[in-house]
Order: C-alpha cells, then sequence, then structure tokens
C-alpha cells in the first residue's frame, strides 16, 4: 500500500520470504542386534529436502548407535511481514504428507522396516 506522501507503508506490503528449516534426522538402533544395509526412503508424494547428508548402507548400525543426518528444508512464500511463517514455531505444512521408511536387515539376513509417519509423529515397525 502505498501513503499519501508516495511512500510504501512496509507493515501492508507484500514481501516474498525465503524460508530455511534445518534438522537433524537421528536414526538409533534400540535392538540387540546389528542393522545391515540400511537404507533410508521418503515418501515420493511428500515434501522434497533442500539437503539430506546420504546414509551409508554398507555401514551396519551397530546395538545402541545413533546415526544423525542433517537435512534443510527450503520454500518461498508471499505474505505481509506480520504474518509470516516463523520457522522456530512452526513447521511447514507439507510436512503432513512426510513418510520417512527405513529399510534393513538382521545378521540372519531377514529384512526389516521401520516407517515414521511425521502427520501422526508415530514409529511403527
Amino acid at each position: 500500500m502505498v501513503t499519501e506522501e508516495g511512500y510504501i507503508d512496509g507493515n501492508t506490503a507484500i514481501r516474498v520470504f525465503e524460508l530455511t528449516w534445518r534438522f537433524q534426522i537421528k536414526i538409533t538402533n534400540n535392538s540387540e542386534l546389528t542393522a545391515f544395509y540400511p537404507e533410508l526412503s521418503f515418501n515420493p508424494n511428500g515434501p522434497k529436502f533442500t539437503l539430506i547428508d546420504k546414509l551409508n548402507s554398507l555401514q551396519p548400525i551397530k546395538p545402541t548407535e545413533t546415526i544423525i543426518l542433517k537435512a534443510e528444508y527450503r520454500k518461498f512464500e508471499e505474505k505481509i511481514g506480520q504474518e509470516r511463517t516463523d520457522v522456530g514455531r512452526q513447521m511447514p505444512e507439507e510436512f503432513e504428507d512426510l513418510g520417512l521408511l527405513l529399510a534393513y536387515q538382521s545378521p540372519q539376513k531377514s529384512k526389516f522396516y521401520t516407517l515414521f509417519d511425521f502427520n501422526e509423529k508415530q514409529i511403527s515397525s
């Protein structure tokens, strides 16, 4: 909105904001067995991370071991400054469709899967 003096009112101007969320995806082996050939995949209909560390499928995850993958998600939005998304308090709406599937093998070569549904915030094996 332009004022009578010809200035743009910064409180009501629509701006383009670049929003960036940085995450740590922690994978912990809670079993007494080593998890071999771990592979992490995502819901193909869900959001795409801008950056994410790769999980080394040739490195087994030992019992009680935790692996941390750094991830980043970025998007743009057009809003007035007061309506801007607070990345420190709000998760991206697109994460309702985020699903993580961890596939791995036991020492006896049996395959196992663990699914994390971000929308339900629960893990199922």
